[in-house]
C-alpha cells in the first residue's frame, strides 16, 4: 500500500509551471490547506494571469468547492472575486448566488460579533459576482 503524501506549499509552487492541470490542483491544494497556503498564493495568482497555464473553470470549480465546504471560506470568496464572474460557467455563477443567499450563515466560527460582519462581507463579495 502506498501512502499518498499531502500536498506541501513549495511544491505545488514548484508545480506551478507545468500547465493548466498543475495550476487547478495548486488551487485545490490552496483550499484544503487554508490558511497553511499562504505561500502559494503569490504564485497561483500570477499563474492565473497567464492565460496559457491557467484553466480558470478548473479553478473557480476549486474556490467554490472550497466555500461549500467551509475549507476557507473568506480564502475562497476572494478567489471568486479576482477571477469575475467570466470565469465561471453558468452553473458555477448559480451556486455562487446560492451561497451569497442561502439562510446558513457562510462564516460558522468565531466570535459573535466577528461572525455576523464577516458573513454580510462575504455574501457582499459573492453578491456582486
Amino acid at each position: 500500500m502506498t501512502r499518498r503524501r499531502s500536498p506541501t506549499v513549495p511544491g505545488q509552487c514548484a508545480g506551478l509551471a507545468a500547465g493548466p492541470r498543475e495550476v487547478a490542483e495548486a488551487a485545490q491544494a490552496a483550499a484544503t490547506l487554508g490558511a497553511t497556503a499562504a505561500g502559494l498564493l503569490p504564485a497561483l495568482r500570477a499563474a492565473v494571469t497567464d492565460p496559457d497555464v491557467a484553466d480558470l473553470g478548473q479553478l473557480a470549480e476549486a474556490a467554490l468547492h472550497s466555500a461549500e465546504t467551509g475549507a476557507d471560506v473568506s480564502g475562497a470568496c476572494e478567489a471568486l472575486q479576482a477571477l469575475g464572474a467570466t470565469a465561471l460557467s453558468t452553473h458555477q455563477r448559480l451556486r455562487v448566488a446560492e451561497l451569497a443567499e442561502q439562510d446558513r450563515r457562510i462564516v460558522d466560527s468565531g466570535v459573535a460579533n466577528n461572525i455576523i460582519r464577516e458573513d454580510e462581507r462575504l455574501r457582499a463579495i459573492l453578491t456582486a459576482i
